[in-house]
């Protein structure tokens, strides 16, 4: 146990770290969002810059790493020997590149366009089939740029690839499913309600959205949204920038302690930053963003172990082989 602890410090502190705030926001989070939340009386939305920021950002590493990891996944399997599985693998590649950047444009513009006052000049079928263009061309320029990375650089990454694809699927299947379940009222929906009583803790289902959401429609023009605070998707999607931890190993410039530590502090800074700015803006409460990190974070862990297994059918010089011709013609080239 002692071993298994030692080799993985940094998932286990983590874990213990979130544990921890997940039991103290279990017993006070309605008073520390009461603190904390910077809303104006009336009003939905925050007006504060750094809340304003990641709310419009905070979600973007599950499309970016996600996307950057199914280009690598593409052009790792365009490089092999032509077979139905390696066809199709490209093409799945592709299109889950395409749905992702299409997504982060929606929620992009969606957030933008709340927060600078113009929804009403979107959501139509227009801006749908421009997000959708504006994913393909951006796939269409990921791809393209990273075509000419080096067969043995892809074969490195490929693992880290698919621990991503897994942590990106497990995660946010967990999350919207608890999000559907837990139906608990955001601290902001209940802040323009000026109504506390329907306060729920976050272990307290109500198996999804109460029978109240119909008077919210009519009297606040709410939605499924007011009752969506549990767990957090925009820290669960933040969360995706841990899988970064892993990269450094992977290569022998980087593979040094300095290099090792300052991916682990941009990361943690960077969740702790989302994590904070949804509890400013009254979206979420602590166990919120508190469970949203720890589902993404064990969902990585999960993700690394299935790879792992997998994994070891297919070797590194299995990988190698079959990219051989790939890699006699760089060595051609330089």
């Amino acid at each position: 146990m002692k071993d298994i602890i030692k080799k993985n410090m940094l998932p286990f502190v983590c874990l213990i770290v979130l544990l921890i705030l997940l039991i103290v926001g279990t017993f006070l989070d309605l008073q520390i969002s009461q603190k904390l939340v910077a809303l104006k009386e009336g009003n939905y939305y925050t007006h504060n810059l750094f809340g304003i920021i990641f709310e419009i950002i905070g979600e973007m590493p599950i499309y970016l790493i996600t996307a950057f990891a199914s280009a690598l996944i593409f052009h790792n399997f365009k490089r092999r020997e032509k077979s139905v599985i390696n066809i199709v693998m490209q093409v799945v590649a592709v299109l889950i590149s395409v749905a992702l950047l299409f997504y982060m444009n929606y929620k992009l513009f969606k957030y933008l366009a709340i927060h600078l006052d113009f929804t009403d000049f979107i959501g139509g079928i227009g801006d749908t089939i421009a997000y959708a263009l504006l994913g393909a061309c951006m796939t269409f320029l990921l791809f393209y740029l990273t075509q000419r990375l080096p067969s043995s650089f892809l074969n490195k990454m490929i693992v880290w690839a698919f621990i991503v694809l897994g942590t990106a699927l497990i995660s946010q299947v967990l999350t919207h499913l608890l999000k559907a379940l837990a139906g608990r009222p955001r601290y902001r929906a209940m802040f323009m309600m000026d109504d506390f009583t329907v306060y729920r803790k976050w272990f307290q289902f109500q198996w999804g959205i109460p029978e109240i959401e119909a008077d919210l429609v009519t009297l606040y023009n709410a939605g499924s949204d007011w009752f969506k605070s549990f767990p957090s998707g925009h820290t669960s999607a933040g969360t995706m920038v841990i899988t970064l931890i892993l990269i450094p190993s992977l290569f022998e410039k980087t593979n040094t302690l300095a290099k090792k530590v300052i991916t682990v502090v941009v990361v943690i800074a960077y969740v702790l930053a989302v994590m904070f700015s949804r509890i400013l803006v009254g979206a979420h409460f602590l166990t919120d963003v508190t469970f949203g990190a720890l589902i993404t974070l064990v969902s990585t862990c999960l993700s690394i172990f299935i790879v792992n297994k997998i994994m070891k059918k297919i070797t590194i010089s299995d990988l190698v082989e079959r990219t051989k011709p790939c890699l006699i013609e760089e060595e051609i080239k330089n």
